[in-house]
């Protein structure tokens, strides 16, 4: 399991400005996105901006409905959107929760984070949850999963929905994939996304969260 330091997650709506990184952190991360995922180092804390990747796309009524069957209609994904700039890790993880028939609110997901130990505010704060903290989270709900690069070859072997992380730059960004080409992004609700592209795309790596139950209540939903 990688270094709990290694993802964060920050909303959109903060931008450069709102963090200070490193010469040394941008080199580290230059030189992780050059060494092939299977081998590259996990990058360090860095920047994605949602809805700056190649292939994203805005997606109106008509349009979605050529998707087939959603977890959720369009209104009722928003409801699951994140509340603040730095949560959208808990927003992903209460989406593909809801999916399984596991509700939870962002609040009592935030409760619980708090309460870990060695979990720090100004960490959160700054720099939002980590693939860790989801994890820890999804455990208390009889989920237990780990995080791994998402290669190309991967692509085929996914299994919706699912969730991922967008580890690339100064603000990652986690997302539920809910078919090879619709994702629901807690910024913005349901958007497409082809994701062969993404993990195609050199500048953005992508890290896939697979979870599974170990807890007899749950039947995770296929």
């Amino acid at each position: 399991m990688p270094e709990e330091s290694k993802f964060r997650c920050q909303g959109p709506g903060q931008g450069p400005q709102a963090q200070v990184v490193s010469i040394m952190m941008a080199a580290e991360l230059t030189i992780a996105l050059m060494l092939p995922a299977a081998t590259a180092a996990l990058p360090a804390p860095g920047s994605y901006q949602a809805g700056q990747a190649a292939g994203w796309r805005l997606i109106g009524p008509a349009r979605l409905a050529e998707h087939g069957a959603l977890p959720f209609s369009s209104g009722n994904a928003q409801e699951f959107r994140q509340r603040k700039d730095n949560t959208c890790a808990l927003a992903a993880l209460r989406f593909w929760l809801a999916t399984q028939s596991v509700w939870t609110s962002e609040k009592g997901l935030e409760d619980l984070l708090a309460a870990r130990a060695g979990s720090a505010a100004n960490r959160v704060r700054e720099r939002g949850y980590s693939v860790a903290d989801f994890l820890f989270a999804a455990r208390s709900f009889g989920f237990t999963g780990a995080g791994h690069w998402l290669t190309a070859a991967g692509v085929d072997q996914l299994v919706f929905p699912t969730t991922v992380l967008l580890a690339s730059g100064e603000q990652p960004h986690f997302l539920v994939l809910v078919s090879p080409e619709l994702v629901f992004d807690p910024a913005m609700g349901y958007r497409e996304l082809r994701i062969a592209e993404l993990v195609s795309d050199p500048l953005t790596s992508v890290v896939v969260i697979t979870l599974r139950t170990t807890d007899e209540r749950y039947e995770l939903t296929r």
